[in-house]
């Protein structure tokens, strides 16, 4: 591979660690090296990716308390009539 090659392949590898899509990742490619009207265009697709991983967390967040819950509920000492 030469540098441009490894330069595109640690880009990819730090957008996926981000959650970035391939489809996402494709259309910052795109707009890596642009000028600089195009880090706005990069921050919004950031801030859109920022929003989907909190609404993630939110989510696990609920499942975590849930899941907790039933542990509590499902006391091994109890029957499991009382198990919810």
């Amino acid at each position: 591979y030469n540098d441009e090659s490894l330069s595109a392949l640690n880009f990819i590898k730090q957008a996926q660690e981000m959650g970035f899509q391939l489809e996402e990742i494709k259309d910052l490619l795109k707009l890596r090296g642009a000028g600089p009207g195009k880090c706005e265009k990069v921050r919004v697709k950031a801030l859109v990716k920022l929003q989907e991983v909190q609404e993630k967390i939110r989510s696990l967040k609920g499942v975590e308390k849930r899941l907790k819950n039933l542990i509590a509920s499902c006391d091994k000492k109890k029957a499991l009539e009382t198990c919810s």
